[in-house]
């Protein structure tokens, strides 16, 4: 009996976590392929990061089971890093460690990091939560993307991938410190890329993304 009631019970965890539409071979071997991913270089690390980030903003404002309206609670960058670590670590797949607040150069400590697991190497994440209460200016993430990340965190021949992670928990916009202009999330995540990328020309080593992910509402909630 009981091992039929268990049975019942992977019949139905398997029904519901099945897609409504059969997902087709390519996508399966697209997935298989994703976490089963190794890398062997800053290239393949990079990859890596920006794909784990991108699961992870998924799960937060599409999964059926986020927990989005706990971690909106969050006000404080400590525990919103525990949070995404915690996530990063149960998702590795053997591609890297976490480790939270790692001394870098000069004492200096980077939020995550991801170690390599199979060379020499980690990238870096910078956090940054942001809301209403205006903390932090777009003069002042620039100068966490410039002078923070890359200035001190990526300035050492193992770690050449970072990102600076923009958590928006409130609705809000930045003005650009040179024109005026108020700019959106998505504009002052493009305008730092730039900056960045400005930066990669000469330090071609460097692998740099901006990333920002808004959950202040979700594609389920209407948006202010």
């Amino acid at each position: 009996m009981e091992s039929r009631l268990n049975q019942m019970a992977i019949d139905v965890a398997a029904s519901l976590s099945e897609p409504k539409t059969p997902m087709n071979v390519r996508t399966y071997n697209e997935l298989v392929d994703k976490n089963k991913y190794i890398p062997r270089d800053n290239d393949g690390l990079f990859n890596v990061m920006t794909s784990r980030l991108d699961d992870f903003e998924h799960h937060l404002l599409n999964d059926e089971f986020s927990v989005v309206d706990t971690f909106r609670v969050v006000r404080g960058e400590l525990e919103a890093r525990r949070f995404i670590s915690a996530y990063l670590d149960a998702n590795s797949h053997e591609a890297y460690s976490v480790s939270q607040e790692a001394v870098v150069i000069a004492e200096k400590r980077t939020d995550i990091r991801l170690q390599a697991s199979r060379f020499d190497g980690y990238a870096s994440i910078e956090l940054k939560v942001v809301d209403k209460r205006g903390n932090w200016s777009g003069s002042a993430l620039k100068k966490a993307l410039i002078d923070q990340l890359i200035g001190q965190y990526l300035n050492h021949k193992r770690s050449c991938v970072g990102c600076l992670l923009i958590m928006m928990r409130e609705t809000c916009k930045w003005k650009h410190p040179e024109t005026d202009d108020m700019m959106t999330l998505a504009q002052t995540v493009e305008w730092l890329q730039s900056e960045a990328d400005e930066i990669m020309k000469d330090r071609t080593e460097l692998r740099v993304v901006v990333k920002g992910i808004d959950y202040s509402s979700t594609a389920n909630e209407l948006r202010s």
